[in-house]
C-alpha cells in the first residue's frame, strides 16, 4: 500500500467487503429460490453454469468462501467464460489476497475481458494491489469505471487534492457504500475537517465492519489529531484483525504487538 500523506490513509477499493458496487456480477439469488432448489436444478441442467454461480452467491452472503469458490469453479467447468462467476471468484479471491490467482483467472479469459470492462477494472484492482500500477493504470484506461473506482484511483495518485468531486459523486451514486463513505472521509482529512473525515470514517465502519480501511482511518485522526491514544490503539486492534499493512508504524507509535502469521498463497518467506 503506497503512502498518501503523513499520516497514511488507507483507501479502499469498490470492491472490498460490504461494496456491490462494482465489479460483481449484478443480480443476486432469487427470494423464490431456496438453495435446495438451486442445487436441484443445478443437477437437472449439468451444463447451465447460472445454478452453480447462484449457489456460490449464497455461500458469499453466507461468509463461506471455500464453499463459493468450489460452486464457482463448477460453473467456470460448464463455461470458463461465464462472466457473473470470473468476476465473483475475482472478488472471493480479493478477499483472501489471492491477487496472482485472480489476475491468472482472469487474463485467462481474454475474449470475456476484452467484452466486459468490469472485469477489467477488476483485473486492474488486483494489480494495483501488488502495487503493478502502470498496468492496472493501462486496463483503466482502456475501461469505463464507475465514479467509485474514479474516486480511489484519484486518491491513490499524486494529485489527491482534486479527489473531492468525484469522491462526493461516488457517495452520491451509492449512499449506502462503506468504501465511499471511507474514501470521501480521505478527502475530508486532506481538507483540513479532521472530525467531518471522523464521522465518515465511523459510517464507514457501522456499514460494513469488516472493511479494514476505516478502522485504520479512525485510528488516524484519533492518535494524530484528537490525540486520544487509548482510543487509537483500540480501532488500531480492531484493524489488526482484518489486515496486516501498516504505512504509518502504527504498531511502533501505540505500542501494539502484532502476531505473526504465515505467509499467504501469494506471498514469500522472507529470506
Amino acid at each position: 500500500m503506497r503512502k498518501f500523506l503523513l499520516p497514511a490513509l488507507l483507501i479502499a477499493s469498490a470492491w472490498l467487503p460490504g461494496c456491490g458496487s462494482l465489479p460483481f456480477a449484478g443480480g443476486g439469488p432469487s427470494p423464490a429460490d431456496g438453495t435446495d432448489e438451486l442445487v436441484a436444478r443445478a443437477a437437472a441442467e449439468p451444463t447451465k453454469p447460472i445454478w452453480p454461480f447462484r449457489i456460490a452467491e449464497r455461500h458469499v452472503a453466507a461468509g463461506d468462501a471455500a464453499a463459493a469458490e468450489e460452486s464457482l469453479r463448477e460453473a467456470l467447468a460448464r463455461d470458463p467464460e461465464h462472466a457473473p462467476s470470473l468476476s465473483l471468484l475475482g472478488k472471493v479471491y480479493w478477499d483472501q489476497q489471492r491477487h496472482e490467482e485472480a489476475i491468472r483467472l482472469l487474463e485467462g479469459a481474454p475474449d470475456v475481458l476484452e467484452a466486459r470492462a468490469e472485469l477489467r477494472v477488476a483485473l486492474a484492482l488486483h494489480y494495483d494491489a501488488l502495487d503493478r500500477v502502470d498496468r492496472s493504470d493501462s486496463l483503466l484506461a482502456g475501461s469505463a469505471p464507475s465514479s467509485s473506482v474514479r474516486a480511489w484511483q484519484q486518491l491513490r495518485g499524486d494529485d489527491f487534492g482534486a479527489a473531492d468531486d468525484i469522491a462526493r459523486r461516488a457517495l452520491d451514486d451509492d449512499p449506502d457504500s462503506a468504501v465511499d463513505h471511507n474514501n470521501w472521509g480521505i478527502t475530508r482529512l486532506y481538507a483540513g475537517e479532521p472530525e467531518e473525515a471522523r464521522k465518515s470514517f465511523l459510517t464507514a465502519m457501522e456499514l460494513d465492519p469488516r472493511l479494514p480501511g476505516p478502522l485504520y482511518n479512525l485510528a488516524i485522526v484519533d492518535r494524530f489529531y484528537r490525540f486520544d491514544e487509548d482510543s487509537a490503539r483500540d480501532w488500531f486492534r480492531r484493524y489488526l484483525e482484518l489486515a496486516r499493512d501498516d504505512p504509518d508504524g502504527l504498531a511502533e507509535i501505540l505500542a501494539v504487538e502484532v502476531a505473526t502469521r504465515a505467509p499467504g498463497p501469494d506471498e514469500e518467506e522472507a529470506p
